[in-house]
């Protein structure tokens, strides 16, 4: 059996290449004729759709056979590709990444037979894959190191999985007046020296657990019901009720002893009104822009319209841990920092910027320069941040730990911790990092 090397291919697709040298040509009143192209050089050709590139490319081989040097020589824009900055072999790294890591694959799936046969990708190894993910790691490190200012928020959260316990780090930001939210780390909390891991401690966790997880009454069917920690199971239950009452017949007797009368269901269906207020306000939660003033102007408007929510999403409800600081943040959103009371003051004293107004500090100068500098310093409005960037609920860590719990899954429990650490990094930080990068590590 004789092994045929593999043709190379070209450095610029047809598409780019003659969107490089070709442009529409167009007449007296600057329209588009169809069909008829004008090279760089001056040259008119006529290239049918049907032929696709065929006698734009013959004209650019025959006059000018240097063509690809001359792409790589010029900027990106006009290329239309970022092959004048990365080498082929960063592609070939980048693609082997960028589909093991968006696709949550196995870090072998590089050297699975079929996989190779498939693919328009070199082939390489895993080692090469794994030391091309821990250099685009330090690079996007870096990049997220430049980026982040002196002054920054931390969001700290934990997530188990079976018996390993994984804190994650998220940092908040505002880079040119956007929210950045990147992954700093995740890493597996370790052990302390004094834990007690002997035989009887786990005898006694094993008689804790076994009768919780596996004592269960399981049967075939159970009524979905709701959710104490997720309020869209109540409006789901409601809507899924009303979307099978279409479907019932109205002449079976059995069915009919079981559903509501017809005086409950119009007050369902008022209640199912309601709910749709609340659900477009849970999805609006979820959104990547939303900040404090967003949420607390939703949670007003559910109040004006149900003044019974005040007990559960009030400005001064029980789940409400810092309303003086909440409340604070509301004012300084909404540009109206000389309304903050005392009270509100001290809870945005961390975040406060700049000197603050002190009319009591001692001054030099005379008795009018005096009064003149404190009334000054009284028009100046004290400045804070990262309170735009402080996002309202925890959606963000709530999918990442769900992408986690994906990526590690019930056949990749034997994953390194740091690998494991690095798969998430990349796919959470996949806006830091591109050709390029890999490019940047192969110098």
């Amino acid at each position: 059996m004789v092994f045929a090397p593999r043709p190379a291919r070209p450095t610029f697709t047809s598409a780019q290449v003659t969107g490089f040298y070709f442009q529409p040509c167009r007449d007296d009143y600057d329209e588009v004729i169809l069909e008829y192209f004008r090279c760089r050089c001056g040259t008119v050709r006529k290239q049918t759709r049907r032929n696709g590139q065929t006698n734009l490319m013959q004209h650019v081989r025959r006059e000018h056979p240097s063509f690809e040097a001359e792409m790589l020589e010029a900027t990106t824009g006009e290329t239309g590709s970022l092959l004048n900055y990365v080498r082929r072999t960063s592609q070939n790294f980048f693609g082997w990444l960028l589909s093991v890591i968006s696709s949550n694959l196995l870090l072998s799936f590089c050297e699975n037979r079929t996989t190779r046969r498939y693919t328009t990708l070199n082939p390489i190894c895993v080692e090469t894959l794994r030391a091309t993910m821990e250099g685009v790691v330090l690079a996007v490190e870096r990049s997220i190191a430049s980026e982040m200012p002196d002054i920054f928020g931390l969001i700290i959260d934990g997530w188990s999985h079976m018996s390993e316990h994984y804190l994650a780090v998220f940092a908040f930001y505002e880079v040119d007046g956007k929210v950045k939210i990147p992954l700093p780390c995740m890493a597996p909390l370790l052990n302390e020296e004094d834990d007690d891991l002997s035989a009887r401690a786990h005898r006694e966790f094993l008689a804790y657990m076994l009768p919780r997880d596996f004592a269960k009454q399981l049967h075939h069917l159970r009524p979905v019901i709701r959710q104490a920690t997720r309020w869209s199971s109540t409006f789901a239950m409601v809507h899924r009720y009303f979307q099978l009452l279409e479907h019932l017949g109205k002449d079976d007797d059995d069915i009919a002893e079981l559903l509501p009368s017809p005086a409950c269901n119009r007050r369902l269906r008022a209640l199912h009104t309601e709910l749709k207020d609340v659900e477009s306000v849970s999805k609006g939660l979820q959104g990547a822009d939303v900040n404090l003033l967003d949420a607390r102007e939703w949670f007003d408007g559910l109040i004006a319209v149900k003044p019974q929510y005040a007990a559960y999403i009030g400005l001064r409800a029980n789940i409400v841990h810092s309303p003086d600081f909440v409340s604070g943040c509301v004012c300084v959103l909404q540009g109206s920092t000389s309304r903050l009371t005392r009270a509100e003051k001290a809870a945005l004293r961390p975040f406060a910027v700049g000197p603050a107004p002190d009319a009591d500090e001692e001054e030099s100068g005379s008795f009018i320069e005096r009064l003149q500098k404190r009334r000054r310093l009284a028009e100046r409005e004290q400045e804070y941040a990262l309170l735009r960037c402080i996002p309202p609920t925890s959606n963000t860590v709530e999918r990442f730990f769900s992408v986690a719990r994906v990526t590690f899954g019930h056949e990749r429990n034997s994953l390194h911790p740091l690998t494991l650490e690095q798969i998430l990094f990349l796919r959470q930080n996949a806006t830091y990092w591109d050709v390029r990068a890999v490019d940047s590590i192969q110098s």
